[in-house]
């Protein structure tokens, strides 16, 4: 059976030498063995064979290397690695997006999760898209033990430290700046976990 899996074209069994394979190890933070196999994880949750996952596939390999994540997160997740818009995620997106999330620096995960939330992609976090931020942290929060009285205060203050110049519009430049400063930041958002292959 071939299949082509984001411009892999796959029989049964990988092949480290495929050119596909070699570029997606130099352009992610995967090596061969690595991307080798998550792409038969990827085969074998593709059950119609269409070289893409559905939503339901998604989430299964979502929830096993990107952890507890609401189901909001995971469909943000979905659209934002479904590059094309197509509808499914073809092995290319999912590597190059997991790379960031579970293997990325700080910086490149502060980013991506900027980018999550920016639903009309104008390059700013405005009112509405910064209230869907604090309810992910305070869900995450929450999840991890916080108390709620004190998982606001910490979230009032990270927000507050981002939108410095209270304009109530957050730039890419703030939010990487001012998360870089505070870590914890990623952990809220449930952006610090590690991808295991």
């Amino acid at each position: 059976i071939n299949a082509e899996y984001g411009g892999i074209k796959m029989g049964n069994k990988p092949n480290a030498a495929d050119p596909a394979i070699n570029e997606l190890s130099k352009t992610t933070h995967y090596n061969t063995n690595e991307l080798n196999s998550l792409l038969n994880e990827f085969k074998g949750l593709d059950k119609d064979k269409s070289g893409e996952l559905n939503q339901q596939e998604f989430t299964t390999v979502l929830k096993k290397h990107a952890g507890n994540l609401t189901d909001d997160m995971v469909l943000r997740l979905f659209k934002t690695f479904d590059k094309d818009g197509g509808g499914g995620v073809d092995f290319k997106e999912l590597v190059t997006a997991l790379s960031i999330v579970g293997k990325g620096t700080a910086e490149e995960k502060l980013k991506f999760m900027f980018d999550l939330f920016d639903e009309n992609r104008n390059g700013t976090l405005d009112k509405e898209e910064t209230k869907k931020i604090v309810d992910q942290m305070r869900n995450v929060a929450l999840a991890m033990g916080s108390t709620t009285a004190g998982a606001e205060k910490f979230i009032q203050n990270v927000v507050q430290k981002i939108d410095a110049n209270r304009d109530s519009n957050i730039t890419k430049d703030e939010w990487v700046k001012v998360g870089l400063q505070v870590p914890s930041l990623l952990v809220l958002l449930g952006a610090d976990i590690k991808a295991t292959p």
